[in-house]
């Protein structure tokens, strides 16, 4: 448990200090926009950041390990500094669909209900609308900074209202209603979930839109 301890004081050290400052910064850059209305969810005691040791005993070793693999990816950067309002990919799991069986789905949402901070992150699994040609559905791990994730919502509040998501809508709301778009609003919103500048995005969201048309891979 000392390793899990380590993890809560960083974050804890970085709550409220670090964790809007890169967002604000950026959406100075990018447009102006009104002041934030949402403020910073409450200071967290210590016991409510990760508090693992409230699941039952079986789901313990898997909520460490999931928090270890978020901390060694690039979720380490929504976890501590919130760079990233969302990162995801740290698990994957499937579900086949011709014989669905939900148990070991179940058993990872119930982990990863323990990988919080008061309500400063979320996490949860998410699930690929595409089935592949193993008639299979993917799915994979996500965690959000939420005040981060509203930031990012209200600096782009025009783009996210055509799905009527605002600053408060739930975070999982957003990531679904991308993830099931078929135009190329989707990558725009996955470009905004996963912190990347507004240029970056509208390059990548460009390319992707010439691709499209010429058949061809764009640089």
């Amino acid at each position: 448990m000392n390793r899990l301890f380590m993890v809560r004081f960083i974050t804890r050290a970085s709550l409220g200090v670090a964790v809007l400052a890169p967002i604000e910064v950026r959406a100075q850059v990018v447009e102006s926009v009104p002041p934030f209305a949402y403020t910073a969810p409450a200071a967290v005691s210590r016991a409510e950041c990760f508090p693992v040791e409230t699941l039952p005993a079986d789901l313990r070793p898997l909520a460490e390990e999931l928090l270890l693999k978020i901390l060694d990816s690039e979720a380490l950067y929504t976890v501590v500094g919130s760079l990233k309002p969302m990162s995801s990919g740290y698990v994957q799991t499937y579900l086949a669909t011709d014989k669905p069986d939900t148990a070991n789905i179940e058993r990872t949402r119930q982990a990863l209900s323990a990988l919080r901070c008061g309500d400063w992150f979320r996490a949860d699994l998410l699930m690929f609308r595409r089935v592949g040609a193993d008639r299979k559905r993917y799915l994979e791990g996500v965690i959000v900074c939420v005040p981060a994730y509203r930031r990012m919502v209200d600096v782009y509040a025009p783009f996210w209202a055509t799905w009527g998501v605002t600053p408060g809508s739930d975070p999982f709301a957003a990531v679904v209603f991308a993830e099931n778009d078929d135009t190329p609003a989707r990558n725009r919103a996955l470009g905004y979930l996963y912190g990347y500048p507004k240029p970056a995005v509208d390059f990548f969201v460009a390319g992707m839109d010439e691709g499209k048309a010429t058949k061809k891979v764009t640089p």
